[in-house]
């Protein structure tokens, strides 16, 4: 089974009814930020980074899987392709915004002489963008919960 096909079986309106919206978001939250921190601590091996990016290339998807099932089931269904674009343009400037804080960090701290960022600057760098996940993960955990059973086909 491919990743994007277990992600949508975790992700079904029956797991979904059971487990809540908010499930995928904050375990995706979550394993972001496990692979973020350990990329930025361990990183001396392959299979460490190897690792790490497979924790963030899981967590990713279900942590956008679940924003936009939430954001689907929190308004109504006449302002759902507003609210698809809201949240677009929304991750849009956080994606952007947080970029330039990292290459803030990176540019910070450079090898003397060169223009080479040095390993704590990319360990900062990684550390703040794992404390970012985190922070989605809280946030989801705020959120208004709305049982799954009220998407249409379910």
């Amino acid at each position: 089974m491919g990743a994007s096909r277990t992600v949508r079986r975790i992700h079904s309106c029956r797991n979904g009814a059971a487990l809540g919206a908010r499930w995928p978001l904050i375990s995706g939250s979550i394993l972001m930020a496990v692979g973020l921190a350990s990329a930025g601590v361990w990183h001396t091996h392959g299979w460490q980074v190897a690792l790490e990016l497979i924790l963030i290339g899981f967590g990713f998807p279900l942590a956008s899987a679940g924003t936009a099932t939430m954001l689907i089931q929190a308004v109504d269904p006449g302002a759902s392709g507003v609210a698809m674009g809201m949240n677009s343009v929304i991750r849009q400037i956080g994606s952007t915004t947080g970029a330039q804080l990292a290459a803030a960090v990176l540019v910070g701290a450079t090898i003397a002489g060169t223009s080479v960022p040095t390993e704590g600057a990319f360990r900062d760098a990684l550390l703040m963008c794992a404390a970012a996940a985190l922070a989605g993960a809280g946030l989801a955990l705020l959120g208004r919960p709305v049982r799954a059973s009220s998407i249409d086909g379910c």
